[in-house]
């Protein structure tokens, strides 16, 4: 299944490049730069400290995820004025999907 795993990385990858104009992207790219390099790891061999790296960024990332959930869902569309509950919901529907990339990669053999 590494064509699976090898679009998860670019998916990733996509996902940390449109993070250019966010408020704080050293932070997002990092993170989704993280899970691409987890991700492309994975494809390899699966090793102990591959597959507990992994393990420990989809734990933090749902944690974070339902930390950081919006107080009010107004959907992905930015308001006028803007909205913090949008940039929440974004964050934390990132890193859902970011979790279930690397966790469904890991499972597939």
């Amino acid at each position: 299944m590494n064509v699976f795993r090898g679009v998860s990385v670019l998916l990733l990858l996509l996902f940390a490049a449109f993070q250019y104009n966010d408020p704080d992207p050293e932070v997002w790219i990092t993170i989704y730069g993280i899970g691409a390099l987890l991700c492309l790891l994975n494809m390899r061999k699966m090793r102990r400290e591959v597959r507990v790296l992994s393990l420990v960024y989809i734990i933090a990332s749902l944690i974070f995820s339902v930390y950081n959930w919006p107080s009010e869902w107004l959907g992905f569309d930015q308001t006028d004025p803007p909205n913090i509950n949008v940039e929440k919901a974004r964050e934390s529907c990132g890193l859902l999907i970011a979790s279930l990339l690397i966790g469904l990669g890991m499972l597939l053999k």
